[in-house]
């Protein structure tokens, strides 16, 4: 079956058999450092920030979606980290494909 199509924004049409979009869950890697007298810890407490809780929030304002974070380890109370590994799951944006 052949279908018209009006692409928005681009005020183009084309005919075209079908549609396919294609989403991607990449995971991405965050190397960072940071002092750690301000923070609790790593990981996200009840009463309390953490680094985690902070890199939520960034990510949360720059990916405009909730996106939880690993950390490839946990530091305590008021201890600094020279490099900590953070990892996160998201979808690419769509391809689009034509056929």
């Amino acid at each position: 079956m052949i279908e018209y199509y009006k692409l928005l924004r681009t005020g183009i049409s084309i005919l075209v058999r079908s549609i396919k979009i294609i989403y991607k869950l990449m995971r991405y890697f965050i190397y960072l450092s940071y002092d750690g007298a301000g923070y609790h810890g790593w990981q996200i407490q009840p009463n309390a920030v953490s680094v985690q809780e902070r890199m939520e929030k960034a990510l949360f304002t720059l990916l405009r979606k909730p996106v939880p974070v690993t950390g490839a380890g946990r530091t305590d109370t008021g201890v600094n980290a020279r490099l900590m590994a953070v990892s996160y799951t998201h979808l690419t944006l769509p391809t689009i494909l034509l056929v």
